[in-house]
């Protein structure tokens, strides 16, 4: 879907996880943190899981790539 973005995902209990997302440019922060929160809620549900919930966080800034400001997204997903 695009060349850009690293991701991460920890698990934070059975059924809660935080992702990382570094190398995002800024601008498009806004627009991929509702994609992720569409995707992340369809994603659990579809694999079984009921009530998924994310939550977004700040997002953390990063040094600037080829004079664009770039950020890590982070949000936590949870699910029953």
């Amino acid at each position: 879907m695009f060349n850009f973005g690293t991701p991460t995902v920890e698990m934070l209990g059975p059924k809660k996880a935080e992702m990382l997302v570094a190398g995002i440019p800024a601008a498009l922060v806004p627009w991929l943190q509702f994609c992720f929160r569409v995707y992340s809620e369809t994603a659990v549900e579809l694999a079984g899981g009921k009530a998924a919930g994310y939550a977004t966080l700040s997002p953390t800034e990063e040094a600037p790539k080829d004079a664009f400001p770039m950020q890590t997204l982070r949000g936590v997903i949870s699910w029953t």
